[in-house]
């Protein structure tokens, strides 16, 4: 378009230049008159009067002007069309067949536009549509596993219910039958001399308890109640078995401590609840469903003062301390 523009520009540029370059105007009347009348005068006899002479030139002259007009007009009735003005005519055809080539081809190109678009649309209207219906699929599988969910929790929970459930029968059958391990101090005799006291082992439980260890302390103190301090008890015997509902065959002397023998002093500050004598301690095994355990001891020397009746006990070990102090875990 720009190449025929230019062109439309350059053939109405070259188109003023002719109309520029037209032939000249005639000439006025007195340069005729004065070509005229030279031959005139040339012509005319001598013998002839001037006055005379001078009419028929100005006749000739006004004959001659007359004329040349008549013959332009004459002239301009046979001119033939002018040739740039048939180029500019052919040029304007040129540019309206370019120009209806163009919206051809641009009809064309909308035309082709108009029908992607219109497929664009289609697939949109498809994908849209198939959309939608995935969406209502998905809608009813998220229900599904929303329900399965559901249905999963609930058996989950029962699960747990049940297991819960079994465990704690397990819990109770193994409580049950589990080993029991109680630590059995030997009674005192309160007198003047060296103090030792037997201990042993007891299973009161109905299955066979794997001991690895048993520690205790046999104390003289001062002091009533107390926290005791295991790590100081002293090693009484390790890896027996002791077999269900039964106590051990042997036992295990512990020494006094911190004094081995007692002083008449000393025996009746015991008697009259100034000083006192302490055992504790702990043991450490294992039952029959594979569970550690642990159990502990604290007991403390009971004299009692005043009249006695018959079989009644008047000295024996009593449980002290917090709960945790006689406890089988």
């Amino acid at each position: 378009m720009r190449l025929v523009l230019a062109l439309l520009l350059i053939l109405c540029a070259i188109s003023a230049s002719a109309q520029s370059t037209k032939s000249p105007a005639p000439k006025t009347t007195q340069e005729t008159q004065s070509n005229n009348a030279q031959p005139q005068v040339r012509k005319t006899p001598k013998d002839k009067d001037i006055s005379k002479q001078s009419q028929p030139a100005v006749s000739t002259e006004s004959n001659v002007t007359a004329n040349y007009y008549e013959d332009q007009d004459k002239d301009k009735g046979k001119t033939k069309p002018d040739w740039w003005l048939a180029i500019f005519t052919f040029a304007l055809v040129v540019v309206g067949i370019l120009q209806w080539l163009v919206l051809r081809k641009h009809e064309t190109w909308m035309q082709r536009n108009v029908e992607m678009v219109t497929k664009v649309a289609d697939a949109a209207d498809a994908n849209a549509k198939a959309i939608a219906a995935q969406s209502g699929i998905m809608s009813g599988q998220i229900e599904a596993i929303e329900s399965q969910n559901r249905t999963m929790q609930e058996s989950v929970t029962a699960t747990k219910e049940i297991a819960e459930a079994t465990q704690n029968s397990v819990e109770a059958v193994i409580s049950k039958e589990r080993a029991r391990i109680k630590i059995i101090a030997q009674p005192l005799k309160i007198v003047v001399g060296p103090k030792v006291v037997a201990c042993w082992l007891e299973n009161y439980g109905p299955t066979p308890a794997f001991v690895r260890d048993l520690r205790v302390k046999f104390l003289y103190t001062a002091i009533r109640d107390f926290v005791p301090d295991y790590s100081q008890c002293q090693l009484a015997f390790y890896d027996e078995s002791v077999q269900g509902n039964t106590r051990m065959d042997k036992g295990s002397a512990i020494v006094m401590e911190p004094n081995n023998p007692l002083t008449e002093d000393q025996v009746m500050s015991i008697r009259k609840g100034e000083s006192f004598l302490h055992f504790y301690g702990f043991a450490n095994y294992r039952d029959v469903f594979e569970r550690d355990r642990r159990t502990t001891v604290h007991i403390r020397w009971f004299m009692r003062w005043g009249g006695q009746l018959e079989a009644q006990i008047m000295e024996y070990w009593e449980l002290v301390g917090t709960p945790e102090e006689n406890a089988d875990k």
